[in-house]
Formats: structure tokens, sequence, C-alpha cells
């Protein structure tokens, strides 16, 4: 392993890879062979590096310009709101990893190093047509991180202003919000911080949803690389593909799981959402119900839209679709414009608009830091302007609804044999159109499910 220190004070700690190439001489680095970090994967010949306390983590790969606009947005607002923690970015595949210009965005946005790491590749476990979850395992190097405990966060987290997430680090590892199919409500009958019942474990297909994760890495280096090493081996050998491939490995690999509070790990997307037929029904109601956050909640009725905003922590913009993700709106010109634009959009799928206000917030974080830059983002925003581009180009593909009018990226027929209730003939309906009936039709609704 090198170290290369940067004219820019930054320390990129690199590990030799097939993925992970030396710099040019354009780069304008110090190159200096120092112990700061044991080496990843590397034997032999570096004495046993200092073990730091607390660390945020996340890992950066891929090519996308979203990606540097989601590192240097938590980056910043990890600076922000818990200053003495410090903040750790893995580097994987991708030309963010040794690009000047993105290095200096990164570090001014507030990530104190940057890890190349060697991915850990696991294609065949990726069930995504897109192969999207290829290197996702590659965020098991945090576990080779030289610190007592680290709260592992995903990118496209944006913790709220005034919300301080070392918090977490309060809670035992490994730790993470519960995820299950069979239970989509249980969150809320288990207690924040403590071991995750047994009745929620025993015979269920679940996993811990790896967006902010709690782990504690063991204490010397060589047993950090050993282990690490072993999970490398187990994952190449084993062959059922899953669209959640990390997070199924995670639940089968260790035991002891503590649950983070929904609150920690909010997944941005509307109250109710499109329940996929079209009659008016009671089962159409609770389907629409179950498909948005509302679906989140073990009551009835689920909390306010108000109460939602005033309790999230941490907002996740998680890819569900691509309706919710921040850069789809980057070609409004202001957070305020996103707000309005999202709560059109939503507004009967949301309408107490708490998509609206992760969105506004997001852009918010990311519109601040852009204005108090001093000359250190140049790549940033020319991410930006890639997104807005993008963006624009995007919609004109989506297809315009014949309810509203409106283009929309989720535009279906109406499925039902005869014409629906409200509509003169069979038509092709966004989501929010969908729902639309459903939010106004509360007495007179057909049989329940």
């Amino acid at each position: 392993m090198i170290t290369l220190e940067c004219e820019l004070g930054i320390r990129i700690l690199i590990v030799p890879s097939p993925f992970c190439l030396m710099p040019s001489g354009s780069v304008h680095c110090r190159l200096q062979r120092r112990s700061l970090v044991t080496p990843m994967g590397v034997e032999g010949g570096v004495e046993e590096e200092a073990v730091h306390g607390r660390c945020f983590a996340s890992l950066l790969h891929g090519d996308q310009p979203e990606y540097l606009a989601f590192a240097c947005v938590l980056g910043r607002r990890l600076s922000e709101e818990s200053p003495g923690t410090r903040r750790i970015l893995l580097c994987g595949p991708g030309k963010y990893a040794l690009d000047p210009a993105a290095q200096q965005a990164l570090q001014c946005a507030g990530w104190q190093d940057l890890h190349c790491v060697p991915p850990i590749v696991a294609g065949h476990l990726d069930k995504t047509r897109a192969g999207r979850h290829a290197l996702v395992f590659t965020k098991l190097r945090v576990l080779e991180l030289p610190c007592e405990k680290v709260l592992l966060l995903d990118l496209d987290l944006l913790p709220r202003k005034g919300v301080d997430p070392s918090q977490l680090f309060d809670v035992e590892s490994p730790a993470a919000k519960y995820h299950s199919a069979r239970h989509p409500r249980c969150t809320g009958q288990i207690i924040h911080g403590s071991p995750i019942p047994g009745q929620f474990l025993e015979g269920v297909r679940w996993c811990p949803n790896a967006g902010v994760v709690r782990f504690d890495p063991l204490r010397s280096s060589q047993s950090r690389r050993a282990q690490v090493a072993d999970m490398e081996r187990d994952i190449a050998q084993r062959r059922e593909a899953t669209y959640l491939p990390e997070q199924y490995y995670l639940a089968q690999r260790f035991t002891g799981w503590r649950h983070i509070e929904l609150k920690w790990n909010f997944e941005v997307w509307p109250e109710w959402d499109d329940p996929g037929f079209d009659e008016l029904t009671a089962c159409a109601r609770v389907r629409a119900q179950e498909s948005g956050w509302a679906g989140y909640y073990n009551q009835n009725p689920p909390p306010s839209g108000a109460d939602v905003l005033q309790g999230v922590q941490i907002w996740h913009f998680s890819g569900i679709s691509l309706e919710t993700a921040p850069w789809v709106f980057m070609d409004e010109p202001t957070a305020e414009r996103v707000r309005v634009t999202a709560s059109d959009r939503f507004r009967n799928r949301d309408p107490s608009g708490v998509v609206a206000t992760a969105l506004s917030e997001w852009r918010g974080a990311l519109d601040d830091m852009l204005r108090a830059d001093h000359g250190g983002l140049a790549a940033l925003r020319e991410a930006v302007a890639q997104l807005a581009a993008r963006a624009r180009e995007e919609k004109q593909k989506w297809w315009r609804c014949e309810v509203c009018d409106v283009r929309s990226s989720r535009v279906r027929q109406s499925k039902s044999g005869v014409p629906r209730v409200g509509f003169a003939r069979e038509l092709w309906l966004c989501a929010d159109c969908a729902v639309a009936p459903l939010r106004s039709s509360r007495s007179g609704l057909g049989d329940a499910c």
C-alpha cells in the first residue's frame, strides 16, 4: 500500500489492484510510504497501526455523477452535525477514486480520508437485470478499518439539520434496521437498540437494511484482514442470487443483530402508491397504503405526515424508483422549486409532502454547499450540470398520463375488464392518478381483501 499525500492535504490510501491504477504525473501528488492504515489484503512489512475510536464510513464506486453529488452532500452534512467523528470514504472502481478534481471536491465537502480499496465482485449473487449490486459487497471492506466503532452509511443518505448521527454509536454492534417481507410492519414492535426477537428471525427470510449499519471491526489488523478474506472466499462459493445480496449475506454471517429504528433510515417514498389494479375496493385502498410509507408502520391508522416529518432523523433515497431520486429534480433551479414540483407530482399519493420535503432538503444541502464554495468544488459543479441535463433528457422519454396530461416515469394501462369507475374508457394512468379515486372514495368501497 502507498499513501498519496496530495497538495490539497487529503490522504489517499491506495491498495494495489487491477481496478486501482497508480496516478500519472499530472496528479501532482507527493508519494510517501507510510503505515497510516494496514494494507487491505497485502501481506507483510507494515507495523500495527493505532486504532481510532469512532468513524463514519461510506463507499463510493462507479462513474455516475449522482454518486459524487451524494458523496459530497453526505460528507458535508456529517462534518456539520458531527464534526468530532472521523469521516472515511472507501473508493472502489470508478473514475472518481483518483481524479484530482473529485478528490478536492470530496475533501472540501468534509471527507477526511479516502481509502482506495479493491472491489469484492459478486455478480453471480446479483439478481437485478442491470447488475447494479455486483460490487455492493465491497462495503465489507469497512471491517478492515482500524476503528473501534464504525457507522456504515450509504451515500444516498441525508441526516437532517440538527441531527447528530453519532448517537447511533451507542447502539451495540451489529445493528441495522430490520427488513422482512413477511413482517413488513414489525419495526414498531422492535425496540430501538434492542436485540431483534427470535420470532422475527426463526424460519423467516429477513435481512438487515444496509443503508445504516453499526459494526465493531476486530481489534488487530491481522484478524481484520483474515475475517474479510474468509468472507471473500465464502461469497465466491455461494450460488443463490437475490435482489439484496449483501444484506441477506450479513444476516447469515453475523449473529446478535440489534434493531436501528425506522426514523434513522427512512426510505423516501409516498404515503400511498398505485395498488396495481383498478377496482375501487377496500382491498385496493389497503394495498395502496401498504405500498407506501404508511406500510412502514405497525399501527392503524398510520402516523400523520406531520408526525413523520417531525420524527425522521435520516432520509434514505434508496433507489426504489426514479420518481424519488434527487437527481431527477436537478433541472429545477432551486430547492423551493423542487418542493413545489414534487408536491404537485405526489399530490394524491403524498399530500402531506413527506417526499417533497425530503427532496427539497437534499437539494437545499447541495445548494448551500455550492454557495459557500471558494473554488474547491469544480468537479461537483460539473456533476451537477451533467445531472441537470440528464434530468431534462430523461423526462422527455417519460409517457404522458391521459388523465392529468403530465409526463411520468410510471404510467400503466388501466387493467380492469370494464372502464374504470370515474373514467370514460381504458386509459394510460400515472401512479398518482391511479391513487386519486381511492383517496376520494372514503365511503362506498367494495368488498375488502
